[in-house]
């Protein structure tokens, strides 16, 4: 398979693995459910599902580790970098990509449907109307951005 004919494609954190989709996506979850704020470490884990007919990896498939969330789904990590991976299971139709893997996601999404899933389990404090910035508030930046707590 060629990446010309992909539709998506993706990598983890240090390139070694990395895959496609030939098929479009299908919809962009946000589970917040606490198995996938535990694996994903954040407040909600951003998947995006593909049909597994079109996905492929293209290399590193040897570096693919897992391990038993459940009897029934695995969770698959790059063994160099610690990148959570697609979830691609057998009896499964479809495969969950967490969105920070997309190259390009806002092209390869473009028009795709989003949801929020597991919602009741949302965290209470993540507040939805927090200020935003572009990139770092204004008067800090990576080096002082706690300056302000050891004051």
């Amino acid at each position: 398979m060629h990446t010309d004919d992909a539709m998506l494609t993706g990598r983890c954190g240090c390139h070694t693995v990395t895959f496609c989709s030939t098929k479009a996506a299908i919809v962009l979850s946000h589970c917040h459910c606490s198995e996938c704020r535990r694996v994903y470490g954040t407040a909600f884990g951003s998947i995006v599902v593909v049909p597994r007919s079109g996905f492929r990896y293209l290399s590193g498939e040897l570096e693919i580790a897992c391990f038993a969330a459940s009897p029934r789904v695995n969770r698959y990590f790059c063994r160099v970098c610690g990148s959570s991976l697609p979830l691609v299971e057998e009896w499964d139709p479809l495969v969950g990509i967490p969105l920070g893997l997309v190259n390009d996601a806002d092209r390869a999404l473009e028009g795709i449907k989003s949801q929020h899933i597991f919602a009741a389990d949302a965290l209470d404090c993540v507040v939805q109307d927090a200020p935003r910035f572009a990139a770092w508030p204004p008067g800090q930046d990576g080096n002082n951005r706690a300056q302000h707590l050891r004051d």
